[in-house]
């Protein structure tokens, strides 16, 4: 491998500075023009999306992706209907990774109780065209003989059905149905200036709506949990009726069987490519560690995110350049664990996340974790991992980590069996009126 020439370290290095600090002020200049035109012609472009669709699968005969049967749904006595609005997105977000997961994983618990329905209008159909995915196609079991049925959220809903949504959720719950959310993160609130100031509105109300309606909140971590009781104090809301914590389970397809010997350090960083990820100060410390290391592989594996141009346009400068460094924009699960395999240290430098998969996948891989040092890294990862606290500290944390001979042992990833084990339970608890609060 070449040794890149330390002038032209030093020079990229000083570069990517000035990058980082352009960066800041663009994204400043752009948020109030993102915020006046990005949600209109989202769901303008989005409808001649649909409208073309529609159309053309009319036209050449294939099976269509929505029904076009938008009758309301009568829920029985213990039905859970499973809301599956993250699965109409135009791209897939780890929310939608999380209601596949749990909603297969309940419906092997619970066979035939799980029904999944989308929002039309201001009440909730039948969404078949997803029953497939969920695995929530198969024979009904048991269903109780009692109890109050259950709408069970997953997604964050969309600026422009919320008013729906809110009317829909009333309706249920109005006509004896009770209503479980699951909050993955405050983020727009406790980060706005990673979000436009439409979308900081719009999930305020969205949360208000949560906190006033839902009979029991599924907090994906305790430190999401503490975050959503602090904004509830801090705006006079009333918390949650009821709380659960549970932790999302790890895919045994993203934990490779075995590791795979490198000759060369190599440093992971997984996740959507957008500026909350820290991904300009991953580039920054990697001129760092190539000023002394030039061996290290830096591998990046994640799709381009919102707002991610600047960072994007970074990162593909380096995959082209002759530095060590590959993005992989559209890696699958194996893809993935591939990278699992050969990884010495996975890099984690979001400025916040609501539970950050990637670490506990790291961890089940035998793969050492450097992580910034917020809350929800704490609790996930214990007393194994490694963090940092300033960005200008990255790369030299990253040496000491590579320089480090302690070895870190596979550790045991929570599983969506036991996440929804934990969920069905709180369900039929609060669909039980001798139990409900």
């Amino acid at each position: 491998m070449t040794r890149p020439d330390p002038d032209t370290v030093a020079a990229l290095l000083a570069a990517a500075r000035a990058d980082r600090d352009a960066f800041e002020a663009r994204w400043q200049d752009a948020e109030s023009e993102l915020a006046r035109v990005v949600s209109r012609r989202l769901r303008r472009n989005l409808g001649r999306v649909r409208s073309r669709s529609r159309r053309w699968l009319a036209e050449t005969g294939q099976p269509r992706s929505a029904p076009s049967d938008k009758t309301p749904i009568a829920a029985l006595p213990g039905q859970i209907l499973v809301e599956t609005m993250a699965l109409e997105e135009p791209v897939r977000t780890g929310i939608a990774r999380v209601l596949v997961n749990l909603s297969r994983a309940m419906s092997d618990l619970a066979p035939g109780r799980l029904v999944p329905v989308g929002l039309a209008e201001q009440h909730w159909r039948r969404a078949t065209e997803h029953g497939e995915e969920l695995a929530l196609s198969r024979p009904a079991g048991h269903l109780p003989a009692a109890g109050a049925p259950v709408l069970l959220g997953v997604s964050i809903t969309a600026p422009a059905s919320l008013p729906d949504w809110e009317q829909a959720i009333t309706a249920f719950r109005r006509d004896g149905g009770r209503y479980a959310q699951v909050v993955h993160d405050l983020l727009p609130e406790q980060l706005p200036d990673f979000f436009t100031s439409g979308l900081r509105t719009q999930f305020g109300e969205w949360l208000r709506i949560v906190l006033e309606q839902a009979d029991v909140v599924l907090a994906n971590s305790h430190s999401t949990l503490t975050d959503l009781q602090h904004y509830a104090r801090q705006h006079g809301l009333d918390g949650p009726r009821r709380e659960l914590v549970f932790h999302p389970g790890v895919s045994q397809d993203t934990v490779p069987a075995h590791r795979v010997a490198c000759q060369h350090p190599v440093i992971l960083a997984v996740g959507t490519v957008e500026p909350r990820k820290g991904y300009q100060v991953l580039a920054d410390a990697a001129a760092e560690v190539w000023a002394q290391r030039p061996d290290v592989e830096f591998v990046v594996v994640g799709g381009p995110g919102w707002g991610h141009c600047d960072v994007g346009e970074r990162l593909a400068a380096l995959d082209r350049s002759d530095f060590p460094f590959r993005w992989l924009r559209h890696a699958s699960d194996a893809e993935l664990a591939a990278q699992y395999a050969r990884a010495h240290v996975l890099v984690q430098a979001s400025y916040g996340e609501g539970f950050g998969l990637p670490v506990v996948e790291a961890s089940a891989a035998g793969v050492r974790v450097l992580a910034r040092d917020i809350g929800v890294f704490r609790e996930v990862l214990g007393q194994q991992g490694a963090f940092f606290s300033h960005d200008a500290a990255l790369g030299e944390r990253i040496l000491e980590v590579l320089g480090s001979a302690e070895a870190v042992p596979a550790a045991a990833p929570p599983t969506w069996g036991e996440a929804a084990t934990a969920i069905l339970k709180t369900i039929d608890e609060i669909s039980d009126p001798d139990t409900a609060t």
